[in-house]
Formats: C-alpha cells, structure tokens, sequence
C-alpha cells in the first residue's frame, strides 16, 4: 500500500502552513493587546469549515456518516464546519480521503496546474486498489519510467 506520508506531503505542509499562519497572527495580536486574532483565526477556520460542508453535501453525505468514517463524534463535525473547531492533521487527512478532495483545494489554495491535477488524479485511482493490485501498478510505472529514460 501506498504510505500516507508520500501521498499526502503537500497536505502536511500546507495544513502547517495555514495553522502557522493563523497562531502568528493570533500572537502578533496579542502582544498589541487585541483580539483581532482570534478574529483572523476563526475566519479562516469558517472558510475552511463551509469548503468542508460544501463538498460533504455536494456527495451527499451526513455529518454522521463523515464522523462515522472519520472517527469522531458527529458533534466535531458540526463544530469544524462552523469554523468553531479546529483539527489535527490526522483528522484533516482524513476529511481529505473521506471527501475525496484535493488537500490544497480544501485549503483554499489555488488551483493546481493541469499536470498536478492528473498526477493527483491517478494517485487518487491507485489508492482506491487493493494493496496487490496497488504493488502491480507501481511496478508497471517504475518500468515504464526507467524505459523512457
């Protein structure tokens, strides 16, 4: 089976990056003696959570069945998507697979260029194979890529 990490890397960085950004933006305000960034905080995490809820209607899911696969109450759920919540890294990846959405997508980040998106696209297909049939594919490809050079 393929592992997370090399499927997921960019959503490690990027999750990282947005919940960096959102505790410095949080501590620069608190040393002005403001509360500005828990405002900063929780527009990004509303953002965040409406995208969440956008794609778990749009493939017609419950907020039980997404907590059901994900591993968490049902009332997590609800406080992700009302931007009340944040959410570990795991819990993201898991949003990730369950909704079937691109990290970067989910984030809010812009579009991935064509190519990205295909590559996305079959990694997206591999993992849905079973771990032998999975093995089989990598090893097709790693072929073909070593005769194209």
């Amino acid at each position: 089976m393929i592992e997370k990490a090399a499927v997921y890397p960019a959503a490690f960085l990027l999750w990282s990056n947005f919940t960096t950004r959102c505790r410095k933006v949080q501590m620069l305000d608190h040393l002005r003696g403001c509360a500005l960034g828990n405002l900063a905080e929780s527009q990004e995490l509303i953002k965040l959570g409406n995208r969440i809820r956008d794609r778990r209607r749009e493939i017609r899911l419950s907020q039980e069945k997404v907590a059901e696969k994900a591993g968490v109450s049902t009332n997590t759920i609800s406080r992700i998507e009302g931007g009340q919540s944040a959410m570990s890294i795991e819990i993201f990846m898991k949003l990730v697979e369950i909704l079937d959405m691109d990290a970067n997508r989910l984030l809010g980040i812009v579009a991935l260029p064509e190519e990205d998106r295909q590559c996305q696209e079959v990694l997206r297909r591999i993992r849905q194979l079973k771990q032998r049939d999975q093995a089989v594919v990598m090893k097709t490809v790693k072929t073909l890529i070593e005769e194209l050079r």
